[in-house]
């Protein structure tokens, strides 16, 4: 949930997709799922809690551009500039 609501999987749709509401199943699975380790896994359910409870989710998008992806500031900039 946390990876496929990111804004850079949001990014992708728009590019990939031309950015329809409803994301077909051909669609789903054309786009890059990372494996994940457990303890990523528990991060990202973490932030995804705490993201809900606060209506926040800058440090659940940043771990996941940076720790998931490993994007650099420059490609996050260009993300969020988009």
């Amino acid at each position: 949930m946390g990876i496929l609501n990111s804004q850079l999987y949001s990014y992708l749709n728009i590019k990939l997709f031309g950015g329809v509401n409803k994301i077909a199943k051909e669609n789903l699975q054309a786009l890059p799922i990372p494996k994940i380790s457990n303890i990523q896994n528990f991060n990202i359910k973490e932030l995804v809690i705490k993201a809900m409870k606060t209506a926040v989710d800058s440090d659940l998008q940043n771990y996941i551009h940076k720790n998931i992806f490993g994007l650099s500031n420059s490609e996050i900039d260009y993300i969020f500039e988009y």
